[in-house]
């Protein structure tokens, strides 16, 4: 039987079949291999890589991310005492994750510049508290300025971990 089957592939196909056959599926793993690396290695590639890398970095801070408060009043509570405090670093874990180093400059220029007294008192001004989605996960603070140069705005939202954070000043 196994004879018969090789007196029907030899008449079936010839060696110049075989090789062509050959010669075409080389070919075609040849352009899927050349087709593969330009695509995977392609700056373009590279950099989706990147900002996927990126985004799912920032989105894990995001869920394991404890520094605020139960209440958006209770994180901008920790957020002044953490200044009044001298705390500058610890004060900027209170705004989300990927404002943190920005806000950590910010509130070091503050501190330097000796106006950190008068940030707190603006900070701890009366203030007008409104739902800024009406979801009740995004707030925005407006404070009334001690000093009469107009008023400040905290916003403060719920992130994934459950916790309250400063998106900006």
């Amino acid at each position: 039987m196994v004879k018969s089957l090789k007196k029907i592939a030899n008449s079936m196909f010839n060696k110049t079949s075989f090789k062509f056959i050959g010669g075409f599926t080389g070919i075609i793993a040849l352009a899927l291999v050349v087709w593969y690396v330009a695509a995977y290695l392609s700056p373009e590639a590279r950099q989706e890589r990147d900002v996927l890398e990126y985004f799912a970095d920032l989105e894990e801070q995001y869920e394991n991310d404890t520094y605020g408060g139960k209440t958006p009043e209770e994180t901008l509570a920790l957020f002044i005492q953490a200044l009044e405090s001298g705390d500058i670093e610890l004060a900027s874990k209170y705004f989300v994750p990927d404002r943190q180093e920005e806000q950590l400059k910010y509130l070091n220029e503050i501190k330097i510049a000796d106006n950190t007294k008068v940030f707190v008192e603006e900070l701890s001004s009366p203030y007008e508290k409104r739902d800024f989605n009406g979801q009740g996960n995004y707030f925005v603070f407006f404070f009334d300025d001690p000093q009469g140069n107009g008023s400040m705005q905290v916003s403060i939202a719920q992130i994934p971990s459950g916790v309250w954070k400063i998106l900006d000043l």
